[in-house]
């Protein structure tokens, strides 16, 4: 791969490994075919000259032979790396995990969690936080999107001026600003700022989840659940491959739920 890197640069990512393969196994063998050794008089010095003849078609072969090999070798390396990490294999791996949630997820969450596939399919990945930063990404973006969307029209609805926090609440780090009032982008709110949303005693709140059939309690716990690795991930405290892998493993089969963490945004959330 490192040669095939400083000759090259780095390979295209819809390389057809399997038919370059193909290719070189009958390049060479053509290669060999055309070096059979036809007939010879078999005088004395014809005979010598053919013994020499072969000798060259022998070591052609073996020269042939060990370049078609190392061909191979080559490849196969080269398939290794970015068949691995390649997209329709990442996609398929997901779908396998998350089910028919998958499909639900807008385009912007799929990418993430690609992207975070992609990462966690790297051998001794260096920076392993950001697969966890990628998954809650992931989550953020479809909070914003199945979620808050619809619950700050709701209150705009309901002519509701602000949202303040509680003063008991010892885990606001701004007062000063209310947690939420008309006019704000959904997609400025960030998962810190939209768990403390969610979990408001405001009466409207709670009518919302009603109304739309939506499981609150799930939602609730599943962002606590992201919220508690999203800043050290984004951060890149605290994070081996080991910790990673197994977060991974517990977000995607969150509660036993097809789909994982990811099906709580929807009515189906049907268990594993």
């Amino acid at each position: 791969m490192e040669e095939w890197e400083e000759l090259l640069g780095q390979p295209p990512r819809d390389l057809n490994l399997l038919g370059l393969l193909n290719l070189a196994h009958l390049a060479a063998g053509a290669q060999l075919r055309g070096l059979q050794s036809e007939p010879y008089p078999s005088s004395g010095h014809e005979s010598d000259r053919r013994e020499e003849m072969l000798q060259d078609i022998q070591r052609a072969q073996t020269e042939a032979q060990q370049r078609e090999d190392a061909m191979i070798d080559a490849l196969a390396r080269i398939a290794s790396h970015v068949e691995g990490n390649d997209p329709y294999a990442c996609e398929n791996s997901l779908l396998d995990e998350l089910s028919n949630t998958w499909k639900k997820l807008t385009a912007r969450v799929r990418n993430q969690l690609l992207a975070s596939e992609q990462m966690h399919r790297i051998h001794d990945f260096a920076a392993p936080g950001k697969i966890i930063d990628a998954l809650a990404t992931a989550f953020e973006l479809q909070l914003q999107h199945s979620v808050m969307a619809g619950l700050f029209d709701f209150l705009k609805y309901r002519q509701l001026k602000s949202l303040v926090a509680p003063q008991e609440w010892k885990d606001v780090e701004r007062r000063e600003k209310p947690l939420w009032k008309p006019g704000e982008r959904v997609d400025k709110y960030t998962l810190g700022t939209m768990r403390l949303i969610l979990r408001h005693p405001q009466v409207e709140i709670g009518e919302f989840f009603t109304q739309y059939g939506l499981d609150r309690g799930a939602i609730v716990e599943a962002t606590e659940a992201v919220y508690q690795h999203r800043n050290p991930a984004v951060h890149g405290h605290g994070f081996d491959i080991g910790t990673v892998g197994q977060i991974r493993k517990d977000w995607f089969s969150w509660k036993n739920r097809v789909g994982g963490i990811y099906s709580v945004f929807f009515r189906s959330g049907d268990r594993i």
